[in-house]
């Protein structure tokens, strides 16, 4: 069938030279800014604590709150004792805590140089717990029978006693 004389047809509109890679660029910075913001949306907060070490209804937490970095015990999603500091009362102390089902969880925030830590138990052993490392906090965790008498040893590389008064 011949087309009618008087009227045009309507010409198709294509995108030749840089108009579709134009398409493409804008495409590329849609993905890379949609990724960007769904990696913000979903990278884990640095100042969320860090679990270390669990056990029945209890774990033990590290974190750095703003500069404040802290080893915390917490029981049913709360925090029942925490230690902060590395000297109490100008000496090394662990903080012993009872959990239930005759056991005691022992943990402490170490300094730098230690590399271990020399317990002293209420049944008079003295287990060696090694040093561990979670978000730049370097602490210990020890479940025992029993709380521990001190005083806690820190112990270097080489094994020999660190002072810390």
């Amino acid at each position: 069938m011949a087309e009618p004389q008087g009227e045009e047809q309507p010409r198709r509109r294509r995108l030749g030279g840089w108009g579709g890679c134009l398409l493409w660029a804008l495409a590329f910075v849609f993905v890379i800014a949609a990724g960007c913001s769904i990696g913000l949306v979903l990278r884990p907060d640095p100042y969320e604590p860090a679990q270390v070490a669990s056990g029945q209804g209890w774990q033990v937490q590290v974190h750095d709150d703003h500069g404040d970095k802290c080893v915390n015990l917490v029981i049913g999603g709360n925090v029942r004792t925490a230690q902060c500091d590395f000297l109490v009362e100008g000496e090394f102390r662990a903080t012993s805590y009872e959990v239930g089902g005759g056991q005691v969880v022992i943990f402490a925030r170490v300094p730098e140089d230690a590399e271990q830590a020399r317990l002293r138990l209420a049944d008079g052993s003295r287990p060696v717990v090694d040093v561990e490392e979670k978000k730049g906090i370097r602490y210990f965790v020890y479940v025992a029978d029993g709380p521990d008498k001190g005083p806690t040893q820190l112990l270097d590389a080489q094994g020999d006693v660190i002072e810390t008064s």
